[in-house]
């Protein structure tokens, strides 16, 4: 994709194909739905970065930590 093309898509301009934007979904390892629902992107975002920080603290046995992550994120539901 040239940049220009991606600028039109952005601004509104020109509509991207389903098919393109379900590859595009796939490769970056998102639902399809993060770029319909903006409400819905930074959520999952932010729990699939918690996600990741939980599963690299049990990689390095750091439990102790782990539990502190989800004492806080516990509060914060």
């Amino acid at each position: 994709m040239y940049p220009s093309y991606i600028s039109k898509i952005e601004n509104g301009s020109l509509s991207i194909a389903a098919d393109i934007l379900f590859e595009i979904a796939e490769r970056l390892g998102v639902d399809i739905n993060y770029f319909y629902d903006s409400t819905y992107n930074s959520r999952v975002d932010y729990a699939l970065e918690v996600e990741l920080e939980a599963r690299e603290l049990v990689q390095k046995d750091e439990f102790e930590k782990l539990e502190e992550l989800l004492s806080r994120e516990e509060k914060h539901l």
